[in-house]
């Protein structure tokens, strides 16, 4: 995602003041500050991924195969041109 250090703290920042998030110091390597879902973060990450999966399965209704595999590599080609301008 390409994201500066102070940009991803404040992000954490934030998740943890909302109670998402909590952050548990590694005991082999203190420097290392693992991330876990707290029950409400994981309640919020199921009830979103939930409303995405209703989403594309909404989108490819009347799709068969060849038109999915289609918007996909579409996709994929898509991934790769933001890749390659966003690497210049």
């Amino acid at each position: 995602m390409k994201l500066s250090k102070g940009t991803l703290t404040a992000n954490l920042n934030n998740l943890e003041k909302k109670g998402y998030i909590i952050r548990m110091i590694n005991q082999q390597d203190r420097r290392i500050i693992n991330l876990g879902l707290t029950s409400k973060g994981r309640l919020l990450y199921r009830a979103n991924y939930a409303f995405h999966r209703q989403l594309v399965e909404s989108c490819l209704k009347g799709f068969d195969g060849s038109d999915i595999r289609k918007m996909r590599q579409a996709l994929v080609n898509v991934e790769k041109f933001i890749d390659e301008v966003s690497s210049k």
